[in-house]
């Protein structure tokens, strides 16, 4: 019997380092697996439908892949993983060979391109490897040992059902043990179908059920002879549906079948690496093949073998393969995509035939599609970006007008209008009152629509084209001018109270510094609205170096900061870069090599935030080539800093790019390609592709290379950067009559039409630059020349229905003061959609607050209505006193109303409490909301302290 060699972890570097020469060899599948990284070491081929991994951590943040390095628990091995997600879901299939979890020690693993091994502290050796579509298994049990596997189809998420059929095989005719199955599961994936075939190589002695659900084999052990020492199976899996053994062919499943799948994917994974060659220390080595390897490792072939697969309307479509899933886009559009355009062109057009099936199927392109499922994840439309980006380059898909059309109907059909898309269209922008994450959303959704024009200029569909470029300006109505930043509209005005350190619901796991460099398809309009390049130049160089302290919410995702720069988080990957845009070149290299050396390395720890399906690798790969993707939907990549002496990338044309780095010293002074000076920073796609050699010169100093030339986007229709007008007012909320301000884009004429609560128009005019409203109106802020198209602006002003003052005896947190204390008493109630901002918040102590109705009178009813989204942390108060008060002195005893709502209960809601009361000469009304305490046990913030959200007294 052949031995198995185990390396340590902590020997795996100097292992590559001595013995390596291949790129397979160089990779350590074990970076990403510590601290934020979310990554599996598991087995699984490129692209592979299996991904064959140790499970370690059931829950949790940092357990989103099934393992984290800081554990030495495994429970098993299960068949599908997710790489890098912020989010839990799949180990499907859990496979154990002992009846309860099994202690390890990481010198004793080992991990490989399609290959992992582990020794357990009982003695019991485990090593898997896989294929496309299976995954196979070997157990070497000591003589002590039970002989036993332990089935788990109730492993980690929901299951909605789950069986499995077991044969023992037969040990007269040496007929081998079987089990097959399916599990139906409910996680990020609402609706995951799993299928699974599995065959022994040897007959099993008995069984024995652990658990069953209405009937349903969910647990069994398996048995097998007591002499047994090696025990191999393999597993096919399917997520279209049941695996007939007669469609499988059939094999005996040992110890040479092992290695003919494992050599088959060391196979593949040696040509897969080896589109790229690379020539550095060992350590950037190491670091450079792992990455290469994170981006090989998804999106995942999930059609079976006769190119059947499930379709996004659960349907079987039948023979249409390759089909894909696991699409990260808001992640993967920026670096990994763009990636792919390079080393992946075929796989390219199958992606993109991929979304235009999934578009067929559910009348939209993907946005975060995960097992023939759309989580809605993240924000925009990115598949347009995936799109555009490889038909820019020359990768054309084979029904272009069918992607056009089905890139509009993602980007406007009412029908999929999610995520404030509607409101967006209609005002040119997204405001606080329309959604949450707005800044975000709208920066997103405005470099999508570049990406939509795009495609339709390549199709000559002209009125598309300028409708889709008119929507890509809609960045224009956020840029503040007075700091630079991207910064919250809210009710027709810039938001109050800006602090762009602040993490809130305005922004997608980052605050206004980290998206204000959002504007990769107009470079050349950003610059002219911050007032020029020395203004932009200061910005960026305020970005790196502002405190990195950041505010607000803790976001788990901003990570890796230099200044408020997150290199852990996405949209920062392209800033570094629009140095270039400025000619500051010297600038764009220093960051860039500090960004290599500083956040990747060769350890568990590797990776400065979530992998992200290869986003965080791909930055590493490109950026350490020495170019980077700024736009996608652009053939130009923006030069940076190259880390390797030497490199070279294959094409699938058959030509090759050779990339020389010669010189000592972090600056570029000189460029060639071909032998040809180049002056510009940037390089074509075109001329990646067609092949030769590209050599940097470096040096110690600063130098004028690429100056002259800068790296600008812009769009092709300067006349269509118009920014919606501005008011200015001190509160919406008035008691007599409020006075504000409009200001307009420079040229146009300003037409402001109030509209009263009957929906009655009204024109206003300014008297000395300000207007003047005494009644509740909405006012249309437009421009007569736009003929009532966006962008307009819209602000609501409110008179308030009482004069009552509203005293707070704890302070509001600072997200959530809904413009400040008397908003509790407003009339303007907050909705499910809390985010908005319409709601008080206090997190870990109750509300408390006293009303003044300014006279005394009598009190017949009192109630107020607080809101409940335990998954936000906002859980309903225990219960809520009221007491009164003539004087503010001496109170009535307490009022008080409880209710039944459990914080387990799904879902957003409100609760009023309160009823009816009698008393008279009252003054003073107390309220207190008594907090819920801290966050349950099951809850994945347990411990930490919950939130009262509390809108709207009501005294009657």
């Amino acid at each position: 019997m052949r031995q198995i060699p185990l390396l340590t972890a902590s020997l795996l570097s100097l292992s590559y380092c001595v013995m390596a020469q291949s790129p397979y060899q160089r990779v350590n599948p074990f970076i990403g697996t510590g601290g934020h990284g979310h990554t599996y070491p598991g087995a699984t081929a490129p692209f592979g439908m299996v991904q064959l991994s140790p499970d370690t951590r059931l829950d949790g943040w940092d357990g989103c892949s099934g393992y984290h390095y800081d554990d030495t628990l495994c429970y098993g091995f299960s068949h599908t993983h997710l790489s890098g997600t912020g989010v839990s879901d799949y180990g499907d299939l859990l496979i154990r060979p002992s009846f309860e979890p099994l202690r390890y020690q990481h010198k004793n693993e080992k991990a490989q391109p399609g290959y992992y091994a582990v020794t357990f502290d009982n003695g019991i050796f485990a090593e898997m490897t896989t294929g496309l579509r299976n995954g196979i298994h070997h157990y070497r049990f000591p003589a002590s040992a039970p002989k036993v596997i332990v089935v788990d189809l109730s492993h980690r998420d929901q299951v909605v059902s789950a069986n499995m059929n077991l044969s023992l095989g037969d040990q007269v005719n040496s007929g081998a043990a079987t089990i097959a199955g399916h599990r139906f599961s409910k996680a990020w994936a609402e609706d995951q179908q799993f299928y699974f075939y599995g065959q022994f190589s040897i007959p099993a002695d008995s069984f024995r059920v652990i658990q069953t659900v209405k009937g349903e084999y969910r647990q069994l052990a398996i048995f097998f002879p007591p002499k047994t020492k090696d025990l191999y199976l393999e597993v096919n899996v399917s997520f279209v549906g049941w695996l007939s053994p007669s469609k499988l062919p059939a094999r005996q499943i040992n110890e040479k079948r092992f290695l003919q799948v494992r050599n088959a994917t060391r196979a593949e994974w040696e040509q897969q690496l080896g589109k790229i060659n690379v020539k550095g220390t060992a350590e950037q080595e190491s670091i450079f093949y792992t990455a290469l390897y994170h981006t090989m490792i998804v999106p995942n072939r999930v059609d079976d073998a006769d190119g059947s697969y499930r379709g996004m309307d659960r349907g079987q479509k039948e023979g249409k393969g390759p089909h894909y899933s696991v699409f990260s886009l808001w992640d993967t559009y920026r670096a990994a995509h763009p990636l792919y355009t390079l080393i992946e062109q075929q796989r390219t057009k199958e992606f993109i035939r991929t979304f235009l099936r999934m578009y067929q199927e559910s009348g939209r392109l993907p946005v975060w599609e995960l097992a023939s499922n759309e989580t809605n994840c993240m924000i925009g439309y990115h598949a347009v970006s995936v799109i555009a980006d490889a038909m820019a380059k020359g990768i054309m898909p084979d029904s272009a007008e069918a992607l056009l059309k089905a890139a509009v109907a993602s980007a406007e059909d009412p029908v999929f209008a999610d995520f404030g898309i509607d409101d967006y269209i209609k005002y040119g922008f997204l405001s606080i009152e329309n959604e949450s994450e707005s800044v975000s959303k709208t920066l997103e959704y405005t470099y999508d629509d570049w990406c939509i024009a795009q495609i339709a200029e390549m199709q000559k569909d002209w009125s598309t084209h300028k409708r889709f470029l008119a929507r890509s300006q809609a960045w224009l109505n956020l840029l503040d001018p007075v700091t630079g930043l991207m910064r919250p509209r809210e009710n027709g005005r810039f938001m109050a109270n800006f602090e762009p350190r602040e993490v809130n619901n305005h922004y997608t796991e980052a605050n206004s510094w980290q998206y204000s460099f959002a504007v990769p398809h107009d470079l050349q309009g950003w610059i002219e609205r911050l007032g020029g390049e020395s203004n932009a130049e200061a910005l960026l160089d305020s970005l790196f170096s502002v405190s990195s302290r950041t505010m607000g919410r803790d976001q788990a995702d901003i990570t890796g900061l230099i200044g408020q720069y997150a290199h852990g988080n996405e949209p920062s990957h392209h800033i570094a870069y629009l140095y270039n845009s400025l000619g500051k070149t010297s600038k764009t290299q220093m960051r860039v090599k500090q960004l290599l050396d500083s956040f990747y390395s060769n350890s568990p720890d590797g990776l400065i935030g979530n992998e992200d399906c290869g986003q965080m690798s791909a930055w590493y790969v490109l950026s350490s080539l020495g170019f980077y993707p700024v736009c996608p939907g652009d053939a130009r990549y923006s030069i940076g800093y190259p880390l390797f002496s030497h490199a070279t990338m294959r094409f699938e044309n058959g030509q090759r790019m050779e990339f020389r780095r010669k010189g000592k010293g972090p600056y570029i002074q000189s460029v060639t390609l071909n032998g040809q000076s180049i002056s510009r920073n940037y390089i074509l796609h075109e001329e990646l592709v067609n092949g030769g050699r590209m050599v940097f010169q470096m040096g110690k100093k600063e130098s004028n290379w690429g100056k002259a030339a800068p790296d600008r986007f812009m769009t092709t229709i300067a006349s269509q950067r118009i920014a919606a007008p501005v008011f200015t007012y001190a509160s919406a909320v008035f008691e007599d009559s409020v006075v504000f301000q409009c200001s307009a884009e420079t040229g146009f004429n300003l037409l402001l039409i109030a509209r009263d609560k009957q929906g009655n128009p009204d024109t206003l005019r300014a008297e000395n630059g300000n207007y003047t409203l005494r009644q509740s109106a909405c006012v249309d802020a437009t421009y007569p020349e736009r003929n009532g198209a966006a962008p307009y602006a819209r602000a609501c002003f409110h008179k308030k229905p009482n004069r009552w003052e509203v005293q707070l005896l704890h302070p509001l947190n600072r997200q959530y003061s809904a413009g400040g204390p008397q908003a509790l008493t407003d009339g303007i109630e907050g909705d499910f959609e809390w985010q908005k901002g319409n709601w008080h918040g206090i997190q870990g102590q109750s509300y408390l607050a006293i009303i003044d109705l300014k006279d005394t009178q009598t009190v017949n009813h009192v109630d107020v209505r607080f809101l409940q989204d335990t998954r936000s942390w906002i859980v309903f108060p225990s219960g809520v006193d009221f007491s009164f008060s003539a004087d503010g002195v001496n109170w009535s005893d307490a009022y008080s109303y409880s209710h039944t709502v459990l914080p387990e209960e799904p879902n957003v809601k409100i609760l009023i409490l309160g009823g009816k009361i009698n008393l008279s000469g009252i003054r003073y009304v107390k309220m207190e909301a008594f907090q819920f305490g801290p966050l349950p046990a099951w809850h994945p913030g347990a411990g930490n302290p919950s939130f009262i959200f509390t809108d709207e007294v009501r005294i009657e």
